[in-house]
Parts: structure tokens; sequence; C-alpha cells
């Protein structure tokens, strides 16, 4: 189950950061050393994600006991284990799977990040307000911040970086930062 306390959002992404970081916050912390400029760094991070994943639904994918799973969400270490550079394997996920990856990655290069919880979909945020290209700069309540985060949609192999699908332009969501 997705929400409520014992929901896995926000708290999944817990299980890949601080005392629980592995895989996929070593990954970020690559991009970190390789990427000076955190613009940069910021865009090779998701055309990274887009590259090794692949979206797919949980019952067409997840199967426990031979039953299809009509929701299942993996943890960034368990999505980062699935996907293989040297035999060109990527890994298979839906939105909050491919968000909690994205998500760990970035906190793992550097960046402040915050998973969303939008109608039928989970998103990332990350605090970037340098950034030129995105199309909104978002502000979360009582971050003690202006607006300077920007959408990462990791969905999708040709979603830039910034760039908010219309169907969330209204900001009827819910930000978790993460760290």
């Amino acid at each position: 189950y997705y929400g409520g306390e014992n929901g896995y959002l926000p708290h999944l992404a817990d299980e890949t950061l601080n005392e629980n970081k592995e895989l996929a916050y070593s990954i970020g912390q690559s991009f970190q050393t390789q990427y000076a400029m955190k613009t940069e760094r910021a865009e090779a991070i998701l055309q990274f994600v887009q590259q090794w994943t692949e979206y797919g639904y949980d019952e067409d994918n997840v199967f426990m006991g031979g039953s299809a799973q009509e929701e299942w969400a993996w943890n960034a270490d368990e999505t980062a284990h699935r996907l293989d550079q040297d035999t060109a394997t990527v890994a298979i996920g839906d939105c909050e799977d491919l968000a909690f990856l994205c998500g760990t990655i970035y906190v793992g290069a550097g960046f402040d990040a915050a998973i969303i919880d939008a109608p039928g979909h989970v998103a990332l945020l990350i605090w970037l307000p340098e950034y030129d290209n995105a199309d909104i700069y978002w502000n979360i309540p009582d971050d003690n911040r202006d607006a300077g985060w920007i959408w990462v949609e990791s969905t999708g192999d040709s979603n830039p970086l910034g760039w908010t699908p219309t169907d969330y332009e209204d900001g009827q969501w819910t930000a978790y930062p993460l760290g």
C-alpha cells in the first residue's frame, strides 16, 4: 500500500539512504566525482536512469508465489541491482521505482531531492534553481526556500530535466524531502 503512516511513500526511500545507503547512493557519488557542474551532473543522472531503466506495470513484471502483483514498490537498491551495464540489461519498474532510484542517486550526487506523490503518479523534484531550462520552478511549503525545485520525470526516455507534465502543473501533489 502506498499511502498513510504504514505506506511506502515516502518511507521506502529511507531503505537506501543514511545508514542503509548502498549501490544507488554510490552511483550518485560517482556522478559527483565525474561532473563538477551541478547542472551537467543533474542532466547526466537523468540520462543514466532513462537509459538503464524501462517503464513497466507491476502486474506485468512482478510475481509473488505465481501471482501477478497489482501494486509493488522496489527500493532504489533493488532497482539498481536489476540493471547491468555489462550485459546491457535494463531494470524494469513503474513510476515509484524509478523515482526512488533517481532520488537516491541524486542525493548521493549531492542534491536535495523530494519524492512527489501526485494523483496516480510518483515523480521527483531536485533543488536546482540555477538550472535555466525548467518550465516551472517549484516551491515546497515550509522548506524555508523560494521556488527553485525542478521536476525530474524519469518514466520516459525523452523527458527533459525540469519538464513538468501538464497533468501536474496545478501543484495538486505532495512533496516529501529525502535525506
